[in-house]
């Protein structure tokens, strides 16, 4: 037993001691003024310390019975669980316990005393016995008010035939989790949306907003809509137990195609390129060095003429045309150097043989930019344009926000936190329109969001799968869960129907049969596979290649006829000069 002293001078006491009873107490009996007892639970409600768990037991005189149960029906909500017992001068004890009519209302019944007067020892346990109402609460023909956003896959308002409320519903995982449960407990419901449009939760400042919001200033009983559980949604209504499973997944732009204008390069890395030009500029000086260290060893006349005429530039010339596979017109007795050409030979012919197979893939099969496939990619990709997303005031940013250390932490430095407006949404499908596609490179619109895998990929299958990428890492697991008003009285009688139907493979069936409707949904024409016939395109650096030639050899012509006329008129001057000499 704990004694709480109600001191009317301090709320911050009040509000601890009464925060410390509802989460450890099983029965709580107060013996207050009228006045101090409406004031304990006036406070109740707005600290949102409803517990359907706890018991209290008011201890009253005859003469404030129907003054208070006036003041109680005002201030008492749905969780909190009274009875009232009325002393009368007689010594007789009478009972009134508080129940919830179908208008969701507290209201005081009588309850028969079956248990004699004041002076009896056993009173007590009488009073024990009247706490039997831990059982399932009557929910026989009560309407009750369910908070939701339209968000199809899971709950779609005003897309589809049938009613709730005067609203249109479309079929959804949500819904139809709802609708089994109205069928099996025999209540019906109406839906309602926040003015805000979010699922929201606790601020810093203390209010609460959203769907979150409504549930916990009892504007609705519950609200369903692919509500991820929380601690701070936690702090202030009361979840099920977590019904579906999914992860967070991030989604871009699908990756363009690269451009092909040098694809008849790409076999090969720049590294590789130079070290085959070194090694044919290479193999001239190599010969020529040969034939210098035979010439020192033999006598000339026994060296073959046409060796003797070769210069540097012509052996590499003539490696480089067996690079090509073009041959190699110089012929040697000379085993020294026909084993240079056998093993240049090799090389030429492994190198050929691997751009060629390279070449013919590289040129089929079209090559992409590199996609952001998890979060540690995502500097790099904000570096390059990207702009990171998600919805605003939702678990994600929390989850973000509050992140103290780690690469949750670094990502939330990765959103404009200066305009927000950028990085953040009201809501998923806004998000996601942002991540836009076009096939105009200057015009694309570069953004990655962050959201829910499965409604995510709703999307995109209605809008053409085609168009998106999703990274390959998944994080953050989350569940789903039904908020519930603090003390929820069906909240228990919800986790096991849940339980049930998870058991069942139910809720997994409503899954896939939203994603089977999004898949008829999505046009049938939508783009083909890519071409694999090799077109100008894939080419056009061959030709860039061989117009660079005619350029450098133009280049080169007009070098040589300007060597030749400056340099051959002052030659052909001092043959003059020689020959007026000679005679």
């Amino acid at each position: 037993m704990t004694i709480l002293k109600y001191d009317p001078t301090s709320a911050t006491a009040l509000s601890q001691g009464l925060r410390y009873a509802v989460s450890s107490a099983k029965y709580i009996l107060v013996f207050c003024s009228p006045t101090d007892v409406v004031k304990i639970f006036r406070m109740i409600g707005g600290k949102g310390l409803e517990r359907h768990s706890v018991l209290w037991l008011i201890i009253l005189q005859d003469r404030d019975e129907k003054q208070m149960i006036v003041d109680l029906e005002k201030v008492l909500r749905e969780g909190t669980r009274v009875i009232l017992v009325v002393g009368y001068s007689e010594g007789t004890i009478k009972f009134r316990s508080s129940f919830v009519n179908l208008e969701g209302a507290v209201r005081f019944q009588k309850t028969e005393n079956k248990y004699g007067n004041a002076s009896q020892k056993d009173t007590m346990p009488g009073f024990l016995k009247l706490t039997s109402s831990s059982r399932d609460p009557q929910m026989t023909g009560r309407e009750l008010v369910l908070a939701a956003n339209d968000n199809w896959p899971f709950f779609g308002i005003g897309r589809g035939p049938g009613s709730r409320g005067g609203r249109k519903l479309n079929v959804g995982i949500d819904v139809s989790i709802i609708n089994t449960l109205s069928s099996s407990l025999n209540f019906t419901y109406r839906v309602v949306s926040p003015a805000d449009g979010k699922w929201g939760g606790p601020l810093p400042n203390g209010t609460v907003i959203g769907l979150i919001g409504m549930v916990n200033r009892h504007e609705a009983d519950l609200a369903i809509c692919e509500i991820t559980v929380t601690s701070g949604r936690e702090s202030v209504v009361d979840f099920t137990n977590p019904y579906y499973q999914e992860s967070i997944t991030l989604i871009s732009r699908a990756p363009a195609e690269k451009s092909r204008t040098f694809a008849v390069f790409s076999p090969f890395t720049v590294q590789v390129w130079i070290i085959i030009v070194v090694s044919c500029l290479a193999m001239g000086p190599i010969l020529r060095l040969e034939y210098k260290v035979l010439a020192a060893c033999q006598r000339e006349k026994e060296i073959p003429r046409k060796e003797t005429q070769l210069s540097s530039s012509t052996y590499a010339f003539n490696m480089f045309r067996s690079l090509m596979l073009q041959g190699n017109p110089i012929e040697t007795p000379r085993w020294s150097r026909r084993f240079i050409f056998y093993f240049w030979y090799i090389f030429c012919l492994m190198v050929s043989a691997l751009y060629s197979g390279t070449l013919t893939a590289v040129l089929a099969i079209p090559a992409y930019e590199k996609p952001v496939d998890s979060l540690n990619d995502l500097p790099k990709a904000i570096k390059d344009g990207y702009t990171l997303g998600t919805v605003k005031d939702s678990s994600l940013e929390f989850l973000f926000k509050e992140a103290k250390e780690g690469i949750y932490q670094e990502v939330w430095k990765l959103f404009n936190n200066v305009d927000r407006s950028k990085s953040f949404v009201d809501l998923p499908e806004q998000g996601f329109d942002k991540v836009g596609y076009t096939h105009t490179s200057s015009s694309r619109k570069v953004r990655l969001h962050l959201a829910q895998g499965l409604l995510l990929k709703s999307f995109a299958r209605k809008r053409g799968r085609r168009k998106f990428y999703f990274a390959r890492q998944n994080f953050y697991p989350q569940g789903y869960g039904i908020a519930c008003t603090s003390g929820s009285p069906f909240k228990k009688t919800f986790d096991r129907k849940l339980a049930r139907m998870v058991e069942a493979g139910l809720i997994i069936k409503w899954a896939t049969d939203e994603a089977q409707k999004v898949s008829m949904m999505t046009p049938s024409n939508e783009e083909g596979p890519d071409q694999l016939a090799i077109t100008l395109q894939h080419l056009q650096a061959a030709f860039f290649v061989l117009m660079l030639g005619y350029l450098i050899a133009a280049l080169a012509l007009v070098i040589e006829n300007i060597h030749k006329r400056h340099f051959g008129m002052a030659a052909d001057e001092e043959e003059e000069i020689d020959k007026d000499k000679q005679q």
